[in-house]
């Protein structure tokens, strides 16, 4: 994992001085990438199965207890193709919809998702970003450069701001011909 985090932060160096190291590197990462495993159906090398926390099942039992609609569920447990296609659609909604990561954490969000998959168990935070972050960020930047390479007259634009606790955002828009 830290050579993935050297790859996206050192990203220009790499690709620069390495470039034949950058483009295996590169292409470890998507050939690894959880959304490529799981589409290329290589279950075997997708992330182990979490096991479920006993304490929060007790938790959402008291909500959701007898006589709820959860009775009707399948309780069976979940695949290695499951979980990682659930945590590949988590992962997105965190990133397309701006969450925040401690959403994770959340009781009520940990009781939402029992509610919707009894038998899914949430990741933890610092586990889940760590081992998505970079390796679907590689496969999508690997998506854009395919897609723009054969397009002519790109407009890039940039905006810039900060939020109210003085993070700075910046986000790059390109545009492509009709």
């Amino acid at each position: 994992m830290a050579f993935w985090m050297m790859l996206s932060t050192n990203d220009s160096k790499l690709r620069t001085n390495f470039p034949h190291l950058y483009k295996a590197a590169v292409q470890s990462a998507v050939d690894n990438a959880p959304s490529t495993l799981l589409k290329s159906g290589q279950a075997g090398s997708l992330p182990a199965i979490r096991k479920s926390k006993e304490k929060h099942q007790e938790q959402c039992d008291s909500i959701c207890g007898p006589g709820s609609i959860l009775e009707h569920f399948n309780t069976a447990k979940v695949s290695q193709a499951a979980q990682t296609f659930i945590d590949i659609c988590l992962f997105q909604l965190f990133i397309c919809c701006a969450l925040s990561w401690s959403l994770l954490d959340n009781y009520w969000f940990r009781s939402f998702v029992f509610a919707l998959a009894a038998n899914y168990t949430l990741p933890t935070r610092s586990h889940f970003f760590t081992q998505y972050l970079v390796s679907e960020g590689v496969v999508m930047m690997q998506k854009l450069s395919e897609f723009l390479a054969d397009k002519e007259h790109l407009t890039l634009s940039l905006d810039g701001w900060s939020s109210r606790g003085k993070d700075e955002i910046y986000t790059f828009h390109i545009t492509t011909p009709a």
